[in-house]
């Protein structure tokens, strides 16, 4: 019987390293296309997405000057929105490809995971993280928020977005990219904060743009919209837990470093 249970013990073992091994193996193949997939060719329109940058940092409070590390920076935008605006900026980030064109654009970046780099004695204000924690199982996001501890300033902050798990509307966006691992709310990134010594000073739906562009009216009918966005969240919330809770597609938090 010992023997039967040690056999499918080892069994179990060797699926579940067979799983990860392929799983990173799909990971791998769908970066390597992930540019063309998140189409982020050409050029960007820096304001629609730093309506947006601003407002999550003003949330944290973080004054101009602030030194911010992005992790996963992707295509950029926020490195040369932060830059633009007035913060002292720089990113890690683990696709060569996105390295060598943020660097041919004069960042400050590094290539890897940030667990494994080294910073030397330099602190950070905010370690921000844009759609990120997602891609991550969840040993691997409790690592990342360690290692942000440790980089962090006194009293430094984490802004964290990703899909609402929480939400029938950001289960579209968690399920929509087959690189995403784990499923996350406000509640479980309290969890992940007792567990890595931060403590959340907020936690709800993401920045939301209220820009018109070039369509007449258009501003006008985004805040109408979220008006009634924001009515249903209040009903449905309350209908069935007796309190408001975020229905966005996407949710951010930021979670202070307790001092010692």
């Amino acid at each position: 019987m010992a023997r039967n249970l040690a056999l499918s013990r080892a069994s179990s073992t060797d699926a579940n390293a067979q799983m990860n091994n392929e799983n990173q193996d799909i990971n791998d193949i769908a970066y390597n296309a992930y540019a063309s997939w998140k189409h982020w060719q050409g050029e960007h329109d820096l304001a629609i997405m730093g309506e947006r940058y601003a407002q999550e940092l003003q949330r944290a409070g973080l004054p101009l000057a602030s030194r911010i590390l992005e992790v996963g920076f992707g295509n950029g935008d926020f490195l040369s929105w932060a830059h633009q605006a007035g913060y002292r900026i720089t990113g890690v980030e683990i696709n060569p490809a996105f390295v060598e064109s943020a660097r041919l654009q004069g960042f400050d970046v590094q290539q890897g995971d940030i667990a494994k780099l080294n910073f030397g004695a330099e602190k950070f204000d905010a370690i921000v993280a844009l759609d990120v924690l997602e891609h991550l199982t969840k040993p691997a996001i409790l690592e990342h928020l360690r290692t942000y501890n440790n980089l962090l300033a006194p009293h430094g902050v984490v802004i964290a977005r990703f899909p609402n798990a929480a939400s029938p509307f950001g289960i579209w966006a968690q399920v929509g990219d087959i690189t995403h691992q784990t499923g996350l709310t406000s509640d479980t990134m309290v969890q992940f904060g007792l567990l890595s010594g931060f403590t959340m000073i907020y936690g709800g739906n993401a920045a939301r743009s209220y820009r018109g562009g070039k369509r007449k009216g258009l501003a006008i009918i985004k805040r109408l919209t979220y008006v009634i966005r924001d009515l249903m969240e209040i009903f449905f919330g309350y209908l069935y837990f007796g309190q408001r809770v975020p229905l966005d597609m996407n949710m951010t938090v930021i979670m202070k470093r307790i001092e010692p």
